[in-house]
């Protein structure tokens, strides 16, 4: 069974983290997607701030120490756009 989870670092998708887990179990493996929302028409992907992907490490960070505490691996996904879209685009990979 795979499992995708969207993490922000907010008290909800913590909440969303911790239950994955606990639905996979020890020893499980969670994919754990953030996204960078999507940027003005005129930007392009490598003008992002570096602040922001600096928050998606931090961000995905953090999910994989609640796991690790759980003894539950992670693949981690970042993607930069709409989140709906790039959820998906994930959970149908």
């Amino acid at each position: 069974m795979r499992v995708l989870v969207g993490f922000d670092g907010s008290d909800t998708s913590r909440r969303a983290l911790v239950h994955a887990a606990e639905l996979v179990g020890r020893g499980g493996c969670l994919d754990v997607i953030n996204v960078i929302g999507s940027q003005p028409v005129s930007a392009r992907v490598g003008s992002l701030v570096d602040g922001e992907r600096h928050q998606q490490r931090r961000v995905l960070h953090e999910a994989r120490t609640l796991l690790g505490e759980r003894e539950v691996r992670m693949n981690p996904h970042r993607a930069i756009g709409d989140p709906t879209s790039e959820i998906r685009a994930a959970a149908l990979e």
